[in-house]
């Protein structure tokens, strides 16, 4: 059996559509690329100076996005196994997601959405602070909606147009 993990644990990971290669962010702060069929690390990834909180990997494969609490937002280029570019965020990030057509990444920076562009690093919009931190984020396939995972415990359903709290789910 292969050893994955024997740089220290993995905070983050996903797994590309075939299922051969997986993405983790380890707790040294690299991301690893491992090659499951040949069990063997194919590209690491170095750049992030503290832990990796969110990691995603683009629907072409192609690019990574990473998020990390040393408060950057770094995009990766697989072919060329190398950082394209870095966004400094002015908050802690604790979840990244990317918007349907992948030209924007959606970011969780303690009680702030933060929008920004892919292609030149710009932010591109900041929604409201919410009353707590924002733990979880996801985004509905028509890029009209999220679902925020707050820290006290509450889901809320945020329409991104109006801008707007459509539904609050209290915790239990």
């Amino acid at each position: 059996s292969m050893n994955l993990f024997k740089a220290g644990g993995v905070d983050q990971f996903c797994i590309n559509k075939a299922g051969d290669k997986l993405v983790g962010a380890t707790s040294d702060c690299l991301i690893r690329l491992w090659d499951l069929k040949k069990n063997t690390v194919w590209v690491e990834l170095k750049g992030h100076q503290d832990s990796i909180s969110s990691l995603l990997l683009t629907k072409d494969e192609k690019t990574i996005v990473s998020g990390s609490y040393d408060r950057t937002i770094r995009i990766w280029d697989l072919e060329r196994k190398c950082e394209s570019r870095s966004i400094e965020v002015s908050g802690r990030l604790s979840a990244l997601v990317l918007n349907s057509i992948e030209d924007r990444v959606v970011s969780a920076q303690e009680k702030f959405l933060k929008i920004y562009s892919l292609a030149t690093g710009a932010l591109v919009k900041t929604f409201k602070g919410f009353e707590d931190d924002i733990w979880e984020l996801a985004v509905t396939e028509d890029d009209y909606k999220g679902v925020l995972g707050l820290e006290n415990g509450k889901i809320i359903f945020f329409n991104f147009i109006s801008e707007e709290i459509e539904k609050v789910i209290e915790a239990h």
